[in-house]
């Protein structure tokens, strides 16, 4: 299964703020996912993504590269989908550079969701620069 979508940004009172976007995903009948994206692209804001995730059975893994305009990250990924309707995610990124004195700055979360009968519930617990966030989701879709 191959997907992609282009888009772009133009203001015509502000034309230096204009910026483009794409991402492509596919999914090999090995069961690996790919995906590719860029954002800002023209613009101060530019970020870029390529990551891989291999699915097997209830288990997956895998690992990313992120790129800011000022910075670059690494993320390591790892799921579990114990039942039906229901997958656990754990991700984990850093920066790779680390200059003298610098501690690596590691961003953390662990996801939780629960789809089934139009009902989708997600509870997400992040780890970033130094605060814990908790974000809780719902959705209901009535015939």
């Amino acid at each position: 299964a191959l997907s992609g979508a282009v888009g772009c940004r133009y203001d015509p009172e502000d034309p230096g703020a204009a910026s483009g976007a794409f991402s492509a995903d596919m999914t090999s009948e090995g069961g690996f996912h790919y995906s590719l994206s860029a954002s800002g692209i023209g613009s101060r804001g530019f970020r870029a993504s390529a990551a891989s995730i291999l699915h097997r059975g209830k288990a997956s893994m895998g690992g990313g590269l992120e790129m800011m305009s000022d910075s670059l990250r690494i993320t390591g990924t790892a799921g579990y989908s114990p039942a039906p309707g229901v997958h656990a995610v754990l991700e984990v990124s850093a920066t790779p550079v680390i200059w003298e004195g610098d501690m690596p700055e590691p961003h953390e979360s662990l996801s939780a969701v629960f789809a089934r009968n139009g009902v989708t519930a997600a509870l997400r617990l992040q780890r970033r620069d130094g605060e814990t966030r908790i974000v809780a989701s719902a959705c209901a879709v009535f015939p």
